[in-house]
């Protein structure tokens, strides 16, 4: 399995379509917890990932890496219960700038808490992308584009 952890002038963790399982996350998990680079940039995209997987990294991650600018988990199954785990870190990444949860299995109602977390934290995100997943596809609907239009109305989203 091939690594990036901070080529010469890189400043990126990059697990992009690494085929990441369960027992890998938890090494990978370990070792952002035990080595004190400087990271600003992870990429966990494409490894069917699952909440668990997120709260590891994420737990690793907001302990050592509160600079943090863009974080990706693009294309896993990430849902409630790992959307749940970066609302509760979120407040760690203040200078998170870009949050990639696109391709995952987030419902309407995670998707609106976490509108309503980034809205009401002020941060500097100015990206966060959502595309592909369960949203729109509930009773929830109506509730998730509130927060939403509340979350673009904030000097943040602009």
């Amino acid at each position: 399995m091939g690594l990036i952890i901070g080529e010469s002038e890189s400043n990126t963790l990059d697990f992009e379509n690494k085929g990441l399982t369960s027992k890998t996350v938890r090494a990978v998990a370990d070792a952002i917890s035990k080595y004190k680079l400087k990271i600003e940039h992870v990429n966990c995209g494409e490894n069917q990932l699952k909440d668990g997987d997120c709260k590891l990294i994420i737990d690793a991650l907001q302990n050592n890496y509160k600079n943090l600018l863009s974080l990706s988990f693009r294309k896993n199954k990430i849902g409630g219960a790992g959307v749940t785990t970066i609302i509760g870190a979120y407040d760690k990444f203040k200078s998170l700038e870009q949050l990639d949860l696109s391709e995952n299995v987030i419902s309407d109602e995670a998707a609106m808490h976490l509108f309503e977390k980034v809205e009401k934290a002020g941060t500097k995100l100015k990206r966060l992308y959502m595309s592909r997943n369960f949203i729109g596809k509930t009773v929830h609907a109506a509730g998730m584009a509130n927060a939403f239009a509340v979350y673009m109305g904030s000097p943040n989203a602009k």
